[in-house]
């Protein structure tokens, strides 16, 4: 990231803000020191001596309560976050009701934000990345279920207790899906770096859980590759990217990445909100079992109408349920005990059902009274892939929220079925499908036909890519393949990588996954490198003896100037071509703490294709 572009500046405290507070809340909680504070509002660590623990209280500063709408967001916020009862939200014991300051308590966490982990790791391993992201999606979905969206979802508001056990907080800018912004002047709202397209055009869009999810796709882009998808030198610039820019690949940053991980992540990540999961939840999904390496294919795109049942406000009736046990509790002349959160807890492994005639406060899971498999028939031809889906129905006709299910093939060599119920045909004869969930099964029959012509099953037609604009002397590389070539054959269905390099001017770059005999043209747009950095490279003349030159790919970690043989070019830089020989390599840092370098040498034989991926930069004492 580029210094604070973009940031919300943090509010000014001191001494007399923690007094006014201190007076405020006497009797209720003691207030002990200051935790941290942000674009809008003070956080103060304090003690609640009536029950001995510890709290986290929110305050607005006097001098923002005549700011437009300022008080409103801030009440806002803890009425939104007083109503999501969930386990992984932080909870809200107390709103202020009067005085002289705007307040509210909430429970304390222990332990650190997912901020900080990556500022200290950089990257997360695959598996700790999804177990976060995972915890985070039901969050987020349980709000979306009650028609609330976030709005703001970025590490900084992603707390880790212990065991990555985490927490999503910070509901400041949360509203409902059916009410406008409080702006009123239509700017857009959120975390430049973090903000979905639809939050960026700031026109008064009608956003829904996908924008979170666009969010959540970009901290799961930085968990795993240690870089935000797009950064700039202004807000502008960020916002652009995000609505127009494709998506860096990951793969140049981390080497190691599966392939159908990076799918997950793009998709999340699409310009459009259709074209994203059907929810949070099922982008989570996904992204577990692509890190496991479970995941064959992406789960087909939901309908508006199936986008729309996941994100369909449900009733509170279950707040209300416990609040009237104790309503009961208090008629009743017994000791008033409140647990406004057990009704989310989870029970711990091996634990016992409540004994017979214990009250529970949580809906009982639907009994599936019956299953089938839709369609019921499927034909295909040889290589081609179709879905299966497998609707399941209680006693009353009514259908049961998604669930696992057990796929099976009666002949793997002709259709093969995956996890997600996606069929893929391989060769011709007919097989029976089953699927099996909570112990009742349907099947559906696959037929798999050789097509008009196997040859043409086995040979689609490629997709063809013309590039528009390039600069005399520009390097191009599909898929890593150097290539002087403008119009480029692409295999359908596949993920393509684009690169046009040119000494002196910033690389270009495009990803893409083209359909069977599509025609494609990109513009490509080749700008200059800063005056101060890109001096004219000295031409080069090799005599007839000179051995063959190498290639060079390399990136650095931090991103840095690199300078290979003393020329300036992009980072990272992929198949560079370099002298055959020693090759020195200079990456020039500039950071909080001031300019420094580091030198290597690589030695590249005749012919050869390196790639010494990002080089992981260290300042020597």
């Amino acid at each position: 990231m580029s210094g604070e572009t973009g940031r919300t500046q943090p509010v000014e405290v001191g001494a007399e803000l923690e007094g006014m507070l201190r007076e405020d809340v006497k009797g209720e909680f003691v207030v002990e020191r200051l935790l941290g504070r942000g674009g809008m509002a003070a956080v103060y660590l304090a003690r609640d001596p009536q029950l001995d623990r510890k709290v986290a209280i929110k305050v607005l500063p006097p001098e923002l309560t005549f700011g437009a709408g300022m008080v409103e967001r801030f009440k806002r916020e803890a009425r939104t976050a007083a109503t999501l009862d969930h386990p992984l939200i932080v909870p809200i014991y107390k709103i202020s009701t009067g005085g002289k300051l705007f307040w509210y308590a909430m429970k304390f966490i222990e332990g650190e934000s997912l901020a900080d982990v990556l500022a200290r790791e950089n990257l997360l391993a695959f598996p700790r990345a999804a177990r976060i992201l995972a915890q985070v999606a039901e969050a987020l979905q349980f709000a979306h279920e009650h028609a609330i969206i976030h709005r703001d979802v970025k590490p900084a508001n992603i707390m880790l207790g212990g065991r990555d056990r985490v927490t999503v907080t910070d509901f400041g800018i949360a509203k409902a899906m059916d009410t406008s912004s409080l702006t009123g002047s239509g700017s857009a709202i959120g975390t430049p770096y973090y903000m979905s397209p639809e939050q960026c055009s700031g026109k008064g869009v009608k956003l829904t859980g996908a924008a979170d999810q666009y969010s959540l796709g970009v901290v799961a882009y930085q968990m795993v590759s240690g870089h935000l998808p797009f950064t700039g030198e202004s807000v502008f610039d960020i916002i652009k990217q995000h609505c127009f820019d494709p998506v860096p690949p990951l793969a140049a940053l981390r080497a190691d990445i599966p392939p159908m991980l990076v799918a997950v992540v793009e998709r999340a990540l699409a310009k459009t909100a259709g074209e994203r999961f059907a929810s949070v939840t099922e982008f989570s999904e996904a992204f577990t079992k692509a890190a496991r390496g479970e995941l064959r294919a992406l789960p087909p795109r939901a309908t508006p109408a199936e986008r729309a049942a996941r994100l369909r406000p449900k009733a509170r009736g279950r707040r209300a349920a416990m609040w009237g046990v104790a309503t009961l509790a208090l008629a009743g002349g017994l000791t008033l005990v409140l647990w406004p959160r057990a009704a989310t807890q989870r029970p711990e492994a091996g634990a016992r059902a409540p004994a017979a005639g214990n009250t529970s406060l949580v809906a009982p899971k639907p009994a599936i009274a019956r299953v089938r498999l839709e369609p019921q028939s499927l034909d295909l031809k040889v290589g081609e892939t179709g879905g299966l889906t497998l609707a399941a129905f209680d006693s009353a006709g009514a259908s049961v929220p998604a669930g696992r299910v057990d796929w099976s093939s009666g002949n793997r060599r002709i259709a093969a079925i995956d996890s997600l119920g996606m069929v893929t045909a391989l060769a011709p004869g007919t097989v029976v499908g089953r699927a099996t969930r909570d112990g009742l099964s349907d099947s559906a029959v696959v037929r798999v036909s050789a097509g008009a012509t196997a040859a043409a099953n086995r040979a689609p037609r490629n997709a063809r890519l013309v590039l528009r604009g390039v600069r005399p002397g520009s390097s191009i590389v599909l898929d890593g393949q150097t290539t002087n070539d403008t119009a480029l054959s692409l295999r359908p269905g596949e993920r393509h990588v684009v690169f046009v390099i040119l000494d002196g001017y910033v690389t270009w770059l495009d990803t893409l996954r083209p359909r069977q005999g599509e025609q494609l043209t990109a513009t490509v747009e080749q700008r200059l490198l800063p005056v101060a950095q890109a001096a004219p490279p000295a031409p080069v003349v090799l005599p007839p003896s000179t051995p063959a030159p190498a290639y060079l790919t390399v990136g650095s970690r931090p991103l840095a100037e690199i300078r290979i043989n003393g020329r300036i070019t992009s980072n990272p830089v992929a198949n560079s071509e370099v002298p055959s020989g020693e090759v020195r390599i200079h990456f020039e840092v500039t950071d909080a703490s001031g300019r420094w370098t580091v030198d290597t040498t690589v030695t590249l034989a005749p012919g050869e294709h390196r790639n010494l991926g990002r080089i992981p930069l260290v300042r020597r004492p």
